[in-house]
């Protein structure tokens, strides 16, 4: 394999330095990380690629398995002073003050690394996947100032945190959020003001984007969610079950309170009117707190980590996505159409993926919700409808095959 570090210097192929939150990996468990895969599989087919991320457990795990495998993986080194346990007070106090960040490990572990120095400087165009790691920017400035810098944005940061604030409703709970607020903002519209471009997923983060970095080149580049696969044949199941599907990384805050919101104030409302109905939560690392609720209802699923998702979504009749909270595009959403389910969401859940006739019903109280739930699990004429809209709209928007051109073009610069 050719030495990514070396093949900038001998002029072979033009390189991207990407740095990011983590490897790329075939079976990546969460909807950003695929993204990732799938981007970097789109620019090795022009470009020698170094993708640099934290040294944790999981990202030294994955490097055995990095996919493109043409990618060249570089770790930061996470092990020196700061990374000892006495500083993690001190880290964590760094973190609510500092706006989006790498974090104070990963900056320092990146200012030291002298391979990362010389592939910055070889580069054509440096990538910062995610608006958190694009807190090493000032050092990139200042070891490749000529280099374009592109931030791949996979969300408006400071929205996340404004829901988050419109959701608390304990008084000093509220005002320590405001803080992180005003400190998220800030750091955001420095960082994102340093680029040379901005890679957004939907014209609605493109608008918050403009107002926040006027002066900086915005592109929408929709996301790959997959080729569409609305023609197979779902598994019969009778009337004995009729099977509602949610998938995501149960570890993030957004998709653990969608979920508990769905089981306490939706649910019992379709049980009584669907007693054959069952809810299925496909994703890794479920909360313990979610895991004993579950337990304790009929006809719930919890599943954990699983290595496919694609017989949850071939096996479901009903896809729902119950966000409150989070902010950016949700793949989830998009994928689950393209497999062909119909779809239930909340405005938030529904966000970046189409119109509200894609949908069953996009709707925010609970009844409402759990009404257009009945509806889709009770009548196959609303199934089917559903399904075909939502499917259609989202191959023509958010299929694999129209992607890599998109994003190829938006990487290039006048020289």
């Amino acid at each position: 394999m050719i030495d990514r570090l070396s093949a900038g210097e001998s002029g072979m192929q033009r390189l991207i330095t990407s740095i990011s939150i983590c490897v790329p990996y075939q079976g990546i468990d969460h909807a950003g990380g695929e993204y990732y895969r799938q981007h970097l599989t789109a620019l090795a087919t022009m470009y020698d690629l170094v993708s640099v991320s934290p040294g944790t457990r999981q990202n030294i795990e994955s490097s055995e398995l990095v996919d493109p495998s043409n990618v060249q993986v570089r770790l930061l080194n996470r092990s020196g002073l700061l990374a000892h346990r006495r500083f993690k007070i001190l880290r964590g106090i760094y973190l609510y003050l500092a706006g989006p960040s790498a974090g104070l490990v990963n900056m320092h572990a990146f200012r030291r690394d002298k391979d990362i120095a010389r592939s910055l400087k070889n580069s054509s165009v440096i990538e910062f996947q995610w608006t958190e790691m694009a807190s090493v920017v000032k050092y990139v400035k200042k070891v490749a100032p000529d280099v374009p810098r592109i931030l791949v944005a996979h969300d408006v940061v400071s929205q996340k945190y404004e829901r988050r604030l419109a959701a608390e409703s304990g008084r000093n709970r509220r005002l320590i959020k405001a803080i992180r607020l005003s400190r998220i903002r800030r750091g955001e519209v420095k960082l994102i003001r340093q680029m040379d471009r901005i890679i957004s997923f939907s014209e609605k983060d493109a608008a918050l984007l403009e107002t926040l970095a006027p002066a900086v080149q915005i592109v929408v580049v929709r996301p790959p969610l997959g080729s569409v696969n609305l023609g197979r044949d779902r598994r019969d199941r009778g009337a004995d079950t009729r099977r509602v599907l949610f998938t995501g990384a149960m570890g993030r805050e957004e998709n653990h309170d969608g979920v508990m919101w769905f089981l306490d104030e939706v649910w019992p409302i379709v049980r009584s009117a669907v007693p054959a109905a069952e809810f299925v939560i496909a994703g890794g690392s479920p909360r313990a707190q979610l895991i004993e609720y579950a337990s304790r209802l009929e006809h719930v699923l919890v599943t954990g980590f699983v290595e496919s998702l694609a017989p949850y979504y071939d096996s479901a009749d009903v896809f729902v996505s119950p966000l409150r909270s989070g902010a950016g595009v949700k793949f989830k959403t998009g994928t689950a159409m393209l497999h062909g389910l119909p779809v239930v969401a909340t405005a938030i859940g529904a966000e970046g993926i189409g119109e509200e006739s894609w949908y069953v019903a996009v709707a925010d109280d609970p009844r409402s919700f759990a009404e257009a739930l009945i509806l889709a699990l009770s009548d196959e004429t609303s199934r089917r409808t559903a399904s075909r809209v939502g499917g259609a709209g989202a191959s023509a928007l958010f299929s694999t095959e129209s992607f890599a051109s998109r994003l190829i073009d938006s990487f290039r610069f006048e020289d």
